[in-house]
Protein backbone atom coordinates (compact mmCIF):
# COMPACT_ATOMS: atom_id res chain seq x y z
CA UNK A 1 0.00 0.00 0.00
CA UNK A 2 1.23 3.49 -0.77
CA UNK A 3 2.64 5.01 2.42
CA UNK A 4 1.15 8.44 1.70
CA UNK A 5 -2.33 6.93 1.43
CA UNK A 6 -1.72 4.93 4.62
CA UNK A 7 -0.62 8.09 6.46
CA UNK A 8 -3.78 9.93 5.37
CA UNK A 9 -5.88 7.04 6.64
CA UNK A 10 -4.03 7.16 9.95
CA UNK A 11 -2.60 3.66 9.51
CA UNK A 12 0.99 4.75 10.06
CA UNK A 13 1.75 6.11 13.51
CA UNK A 14 4.23 8.96 13.15
CA UNK A 15 3.64 10.29 16.64
CA UNK A 16 6.20 10.69 19.36
CA UNK A 17 6.38 8.23 22.28
CA UNK A 18 6.78 5.29 19.97
CA UNK A 19 8.99 2.28 20.64
CA UNK A 20 11.77 1.52 18.17
CA UNK A 21 10.02 -1.76 17.43
CA UNK A 22 6.83 0.09 16.45
CA UNK A 23 8.78 2.69 14.47
CA UNK A 24 10.41 -0.09 12.41
CA UNK A 25 6.96 -1.69 11.91
CA UNK A 26 5.82 1.66 10.48
CA UNK A 27 8.40 1.03 7.74
CA UNK A 28 7.06 -2.50 7.28
CA UNK A 29 10.09 -4.09 8.96
CA UNK A 30 10.67 -6.25 12.01
CA UNK A 31 13.67 -5.98 14.32
CA UNK A 32 15.60 -9.20 14.85
CA UNK A 33 16.03 -8.28 18.53
CA UNK A 34 14.23 -5.35 20.18
CA UNK A 35 17.11 -4.72 22.62
CA UNK A 36 20.19 -4.68 20.44
CA UNK A 37 19.15 -4.40 16.79
CA UNK A 38 20.14 -1.10 15.18
CA UNK A 39 18.63 -1.88 11.79
CA UNK A 40 16.26 -4.18 9.96
CA UNK A 41 16.30 -5.82 6.54
CA UNK A 42 13.64 -7.60 4.52
CA UNK A 43 15.15 -8.95 1.31
CA UNK A 44 11.73 -10.01 -0.04
CA UNK A 45 10.44 -6.43 0.21
CA UNK A 46 13.86 -5.03 -0.72
CA UNK A 47 13.73 -2.72 2.30
CA UNK A 48 16.34 -1.61 4.82
CA UNK A 49 15.96 0.81 7.72
CA UNK A 50 18.49 1.99 10.30
CA UNK A 51 17.96 3.73 13.63
CA UNK A 52 19.88 6.99 14.07
CA UNK A 53 20.21 9.63 16.81
CA UNK A 54 18.28 12.81 16.09
CA UNK A 55 20.93 15.02 17.71
CA UNK A 56 23.62 13.73 15.31
CA UNK A 57 21.88 15.06 12.17
CA UNK A 58 23.17 18.20 10.50
CA UNK A 59 22.03 20.12 7.45
CA UNK A 60 24.24 20.86 4.45
CA UNK A 61 22.86 22.68 1.39
CA UNK A 62 19.27 21.89 2.38
CA UNK A 63 19.89 18.15 2.90
CA UNK A 64 19.96 16.29 6.17
CA UNK A 65 23.26 14.49 6.75
CA UNK A 66 23.96 11.75 9.27
CA UNK A 67 27.59 10.78 9.69
CA UNK A 68 29.56 8.59 12.05
CA UNK A 69 33.33 8.61 11.71
CA UNK A 70 34.06 5.84 14.23
CA UNK A 71 32.30 3.12 16.19
CA UNK A 72 32.06 5.62 19.05
CA UNK A 73 29.68 4.33 21.71
CA UNK A 74 28.43 1.39 19.64
CA UNK A 75 28.86 -1.90 21.47
CA UNK A 76 30.75 -4.53 19.45
CA UNK A 77 27.96 -7.05 19.26
CA UNK A 78 25.48 -8.68 16.91
CA UNK A 79 23.44 -5.48 16.46
CA UNK A 80 26.42 -3.59 15.08
CA UNK A 81 27.49 -6.48 12.85
CA UNK A 82 23.93 -6.88 11.50
CA UNK A 83 23.68 -3.14 10.93
CA UNK A 84 26.73 -3.07 8.69
CA UNK A 85 25.58 -6.21 6.90
CA UNK A 86 22.23 -4.46 6.26
CA UNK A 87 23.93 -1.26 5.07
CA UNK A 88 26.19 -3.25 2.74
CA UNK A 89 23.10 -5.06 1.38
CA UNK A 90 21.43 -1.69 0.74
CA UNK A 91 24.48 -0.50 -1.22
CA UNK A 92 24.57 -3.70 -3.28
CA UNK A 93 20.82 -4.13 -3.88
CA UNK A 94 19.13 -0.74 -3.37
CA UNK A 95 21.75 1.67 -4.69
CA UNK A 96 22.39 2.70 -1.08
CA UNK A 97 18.83 3.81 -0.26
CA UNK A 98 17.62 3.27 3.32
CA UNK A 99 14.72 4.38 5.48
CA UNK A 100 15.43 5.76 8.94
CA UNK A 101 14.00 5.45 12.41
CA UNK A 102 14.89 8.55 14.35
CA UNK A 103 15.69 8.10 18.04
CA UNK A 104 15.76 10.86 20.64
CA UNK A 105 18.00 10.57 23.67
CA UNK A 106 18.77 12.57 26.76
CA UNK A 107 21.83 12.69 28.95
CA UNK A 108 21.61 11.31 32.48
CA UNK A 109 24.23 10.61 35.14
CA UNK A 110 24.33 7.02 33.87
CA UNK A 111 24.88 8.12 30.24
CA UNK A 112 22.48 8.53 27.36
CA UNK A 113 18.96 7.13 27.62
CA UNK A 114 16.67 6.75 24.62
CA UNK A 115 13.38 8.49 25.34
CA UNK A 116 11.56 8.31 22.01
CA UNK A 117 11.64 6.87 18.49
CA UNK A 118 9.67 7.63 15.38
CA UNK A 119 9.49 6.77 11.69
CA UNK A 120 9.19 9.35 8.97
CA UNK A 121 7.90 7.56 5.88
CA UNK A 122 9.04 9.51 2.85
CA UNK A 123 12.33 10.51 4.47
CA UNK A 124 14.81 8.51 2.41
CA UNK A 125 18.55 8.58 2.96
CA UNK A 126 21.32 7.27 0.74
CA UNK A 127 24.55 5.70 1.95
CA UNK A 128 27.42 7.70 0.48
CA UNK A 129 30.19 6.24 2.65
CA UNK A 130 30.52 2.88 4.37
CA UNK A 131 33.61 1.55 6.16
CA UNK A 132 32.82 -1.35 8.50
CA UNK A 133 36.43 -1.60 9.69
CA UNK A 134 36.31 1.85 11.31
CA UNK A 135 32.56 2.08 11.86
CA UNK A 136 32.30 5.08 9.55
CA UNK A 137 29.26 5.71 7.43
CA UNK A 138 27.47 8.69 5.95
CA UNK A 139 23.81 9.02 5.02
CA UNK A 140 22.53 11.89 2.87
CA UNK A 141 18.90 12.83 2.47
CA UNK A 142 17.41 12.13 -0.94
CA UNK A 143 15.28 15.10 -1.83
CA UNK A 144 12.12 14.72 -3.89
CA UNK A 145 12.62 15.80 -7.51
CA UNK A 146 10.76 19.11 -7.04
CA UNK A 147 12.95 20.09 -4.07
CA UNK A 148 16.22 18.95 -5.67
CA UNK A 149 15.70 21.09 -8.80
Amino acid sequence: MNQLIAMKRGEIDMSRRCSRTKAFRNHGLKLKNARYSLSALCEEQRKVAISVWQDEFRVNQGRMIYERTTWGDWYDGPGRRDCFRHLRWAVEHRNGFVDVVICIRKWTEQGYVMIDSFARPGLVMRITRLDPSTGAFRLEQVLPAKQAA
